[in-house]
């Protein structure tokens, strides 16, 4: 059996062809299990946290996925320095006003000039709120789809944002790797699986292990991410695994009887 929330019916023919590939290839129901088990694992990688690759993963998507963070984390955030410039056509001393609030972090004054002089209008005229380093709330709450929109947010203490990017962008992968420690505890080599999810800076637990011996051997594949996750995961890749195992037992056996046949 396999533990997983499956139905009863896809867990009864997931076995069967379990059983037929065991005889088929001569091999124990514990070392079948692990051979599927760590496909599991590997096809969740590519169905985790992005869903983009359709099973499968690469360097690719992760750069991709890298630079697609950074860019949502500068369209959030822009720099409240930069607004000076905008502000100089109503002359020099409007601009050093505006930077001698910036140094004293003086948002609510800033707040006060932005709304004064109109600063909305060289942001496509949408609403400017000038802000402290949120630690990037309003970033994650953007990803949620539950933020705010059309609001440019000026940061006085800029330099702040920076580390932050570069840390979500040191995160991708994260999700991914505890599939790919538990395929790596069932025995795969993760020579497919990219570095970026490999690395040893993410701490997600994986588990991957086959306990019991015959048919009462038993699969436990698990990935501990707190995010990336979605629902059903496991009872779709088990279904997919299924028609995938019936063509593997085909064709071991059209092999056999080739082999068979050239004997004769």
């Amino acid at each position: 059996m396999i533990r997983a929330s499956i139905s009863k019916s896809s867990e009864k023919r997931f076995f069967t062809q379990l059983e037929k590939l065991a005889k088929v290839t001569g091999k124990d129901m514990e070392d079948v299990l692990k051979q599927q088990g760590r496909l599991i694992a590997v096809e969740a990688i590519g169905w985790t946290e992005r869903i983009r690759g359709g099973g499968r993963t690469s360097a690719a998507q992760g750069r991709n996925h890298k630079e697609d963070v950074r860019k949502t984390v500068f369209s959030t955030y822009r720099d409240a320095a930069n607004a000076g410039k905008y502000l100089s056509a109503y002359g020099p001393k409007t601009s050093q006003r505006w930077q001698n609030y910036l140094k004293r972090k003086e948002v609510g004054k800033m707040q006060q000039m932005a709304d004064t002089m109109k600063l909305s209008k060289f942001y496509g005229g949408k609403k400017v709120k000038i802000m402290a380093w949120d630690g990037g709330k309003a970033h994650r709450r953007r990803l949620k789809g539950t933020g705010a929109k059309g609001v440019v947010r000026l940061v006085v203490d800029y330099k702040k944002v920076e580390p932050y990017a570069k840390e979500k962008m040191k995160n991708v992968g994260r999700a991914k790797s505890g599939w790919a420690r538990a395929a790596a505890q069932l025995g795969d080599s993760l020579a497919r699986v990219p570095a970026y999810i490999k690395t040893s800076h993410h701490k997600v637990r994986g588990y991957g292990r086959v306990r019991g011996r015959g048919v009462k051997s038993v699969l436990t594949v698990r990935n501990n991410a707190e995010y990336g996750l979605v629902d059903g995961l496991i009872k779709s890749i088990i279904n997919k695994r299924i028609p995938k195992m019936r063509k593997n037992i085909k064709h071991i056996l059209d092999a056999q009887t080739k082999k068979h046949i050239e004997k004769i």
